[in-house]
């Protein structure tokens, strides 16, 4: 029985469930949660199934006692789903963010300055570059992203809910 918010510094018990799995454990999910992405991912990483925190003990005794049993506690058409909706979900996600993908590290770093509310001026100061290298990677972002000014650029950015991708 895991806790699919294990609250800070632990995070998401979803990354707990494929060590369990692999230890031979396995695996319901116990939450307050009713975003049905998140407990979708629970489901794909191996999950049995999901129980609300508002069930009753009765209802959370039989759905341990099921997956002791090595019952499955969500039906096909239910498991299907939940699945259908993560993977529409990663699809609108990846379509977000396309044209974000087209962009240098340095582009993104420039379009991170702007979105951060910096000047041409104080991103080219602050990374040792000329104005003109900086006005020139902004086109070049501008271009990519299919825009006409930097605001337009920094609102598709917020809009798009995109951040510098980790390397």
């Amino acid at each position: 029985l895991l806790d699919l918010d294990m609250g800070p510094p632990l995070g998401s018990g979803v990354d707990l469930i494929a060590p369990l799995l692999g230890a031979g454990v396995r695996v319901v999910m116990l939450t307050g949660v009713v975003d049905r992405i998140e407990l979708a991912a629970c489901v794909e990483a191996g999950a049995l199934g999901i129980v609300s925190k508002t069930a009753s003990f009765g209802e959370l005794v039989d759905a341990i006692d099921r997956a002791a049993a090595g019952e499955e506690l969500l039906t096909v058409r239910g498991r299907q789903e939940l699945l259908a909706e993560l993977g529409a979900r990663r699809r609108a996600d990846a379509a977000r963010m396309a044209a974000f993908s087209f962009l240098s590290p340095r582009e993104q770093q420039v379009l991170a300055a702007l979105v951060a509310g910096e000047s041409a001026d104080a991103i080219a100061s602050s990374s040792y570059l000329s104005l003109s290298t900086i006005r020139s990677q902004i086109r070049s972002i501008l271009l990519k992203l299919g825009v006409k000014s930097q605001l337009a650029a920094v609102a598709m950015a917020q809009r798009a809910d995109w951040t510098i991708p980790s390397r």
